[in-house]
């Protein structure tokens, strides 16, 4: 890891070298390649912090981070969600990450409902915002709805949406989640 990308983000987040050292691990795990971001923009600390608080505290941490960021209004709704093996946070996390961007873009949401739920062996998600909608079936999944399926599918699960004009989106989706809680590399005891 060439060192003039841990030192310039020592220097513009105010972390320690070996706090900046995981971070910029933490997101290339995570496919971020901060050295081909420049270093000094927000994004790139944002994209860092994102990817070490996902692997260090889990999924609803990181997710109630980026709801707090969010341009919408965003509930966080998790009941019984524990730590997953990396992959399946991952596809999770990014999925969640994909639709509330979505809602703010394209749907023009006000607000957005974010429900975790582990039953039955499968990590249950529930993403509703209140934005315009659309027709599924003249609309084919395309662009950001696609990349959600294909990285839940990815991680073994299934993706459904609902949604009509004028009535906002649901997407709801689950991943097998049954024997797969790992420990953490960075995951304190």
């Amino acid at each position: 890891m060439p060192e003039i990308g841990v030192h310039a983000l020592v220097f513009v987040s105010g972390w320690s070298a070996e706090e900046a050292a995981r971070a910029v691990e933490a997101a290339a795990r995570h496919g971020y390649d901060l050295l081909e971001v420049p270093l000094i923009e927000p994004r790139a600390i944002d994209a860092a912090a994102t990817a070490r608080l996902l692997e260090q505290h889990g999924l609803v941490a990181a997710l109630d981070a980026q709801a707090r960021r969010a341009d919408i209004a965003v509930v966080v709704d998790a009941t019984d969600v524990r730590r997953y093996a990396q992959e399946i946070e991952a596809a999770v996390y990014f999925s969640c990450l994909e639709a509330l961007q979505n809602a703010a873009k394209h749907a023009k949401a006000s607000g957005l409902r974010l429900g975790l739920c582990e039953r039955n062996g499968r990590l249950e998600i529930t993403i509703a915002d209140d934005g315009v909608g659309f027709d599924p079936v003249s609309q084919p999944r395309t662009g950001g709805l696609q990349n959600i399926t294909d990285r839940i599918e990815a991680a073994g699960g299934s993706v459904q949406i609902r949604s009509a004009p004028g009535k906002g989106t649901t997407l709801t989706g689950w991943v097998p989640v049954r024997d797969q809680e790992v420990p953490h590399p960075d995951q304190q005891a």
